[in-house]
């Protein structure tokens, strides 16, 4: 059975299906501190997140901005963190040290763009806010990283295992997507592949957009999809800026023309 561990509190375990396949992969992580000193950064208080979900019909401005150049889609951030955390089994150090990395590259990303008041939008795994044990821990993490900026929105995923919006919603994003006139749509998030490679189809399916990227320093690998081997070369590699692993990590986990766009690029 799979389970959650309350981050920040007193233990607590949440049984969920076995059967649920997605974002998560059918191992199990340690539950021990290997995230220790990132989740005292992110206390477990009682607070919502204070942030807008994007809804139909949209009014108002998308933060100070009332047209963007680029919007940044990031699916399920933090997930290794908060959501795929299971507990009778250990991941290798070095495995850990990628997704420390990952979520650090993250996390940071989301910060500078909120910081420039660019359009964020953050694709939450479907009841994360509400009935995944350490939920107050994971809204204080969204707050604290985004700066309660009013140019970062949020959507709910169909599911807690998938990168799928419902009809409605993928409908919504579209229309949103239209209003702020974005230029170029940036997706990061995780994982490559699962529930990121699924809300890049439906994007790229149902929205009239032409200019959608992915971009490799923010979007996360699945730990249950590598090796220790294949983690060990791809975090030395992240480690001197060399992100062609996880390009080829990209290219080879999702269907169709992908287009990729790095960091710096973004920032030309």
């Amino acid at each position: 059975m799979n389970i959650f561990r309350m981050v920040g509190i007193l233990p607590a375990l949440l049984p969920l299906l076995a059967m649920l396949h997605g974002c998560a992969g059918s191992h199990r992580a340690d539950s021990s501190a290997r995230f220790g000193d990132i989740l005292k950064e992110y206390p477990a208080i009682n607070e919502p997140l204070s942030l807008r979900r994007i809804t139909l019909p949209f009014s108002g401005p998308a933060g100070p901005r009332s047209e963007a150049s680029d919007v940044s889609i990031i699916v399920h951030p933090a997930y290794a963190l908060y959501i795929d955390r299971e507990l009778d089994e250990q991941y290798p150090a070095v495995k850990w040290r990628l997704m420390k990395e990952q979520f650090e590259r993250e996390a940071n990303y989301i910060s500078e763009q909120a910081r420039l008041d660019n359009i964020v939008v953050l694709i939450l795994p479907a009841g994360s806010l509400s009935r995944v044990v350490g939920s107050s821990s994971y809204a204080a993490y969204l707050n604290k990283t985004t700066g309660r900026k009013t140019s970062v929105f949020y959507m709910y995923s169909e599911t807690i295992v998938s990168g799928n919006l419902s009809a409605q919603d993928i409908a919504t994003l579209c229309d949103f997507l239209q209003v702020v006139k974005s230029q170029r749509l940036l997706i990061g998030g995780g994982y490559i592949g699962r529930c990121q490679g699924e809300l890049y189809r439906q994007i790229v399916k149902y929205c009239a957009a032409t200019k959608i990227y992915i971009v490799p320093e923010i979007s996360t690998i699945s730990p249950a999809d590598i090796s220790d081997e294949e983690a060990s070369d791809i975090f030395r590699s992240v480690m001197r800026r060399d992100y062609s692993p996880v390009r080829e990590f990209i290219l080879t986990s999702t269907d169709g023309n992908i287009q990729l766009l790095s960091v710096p690029q973004v920032r030309e």
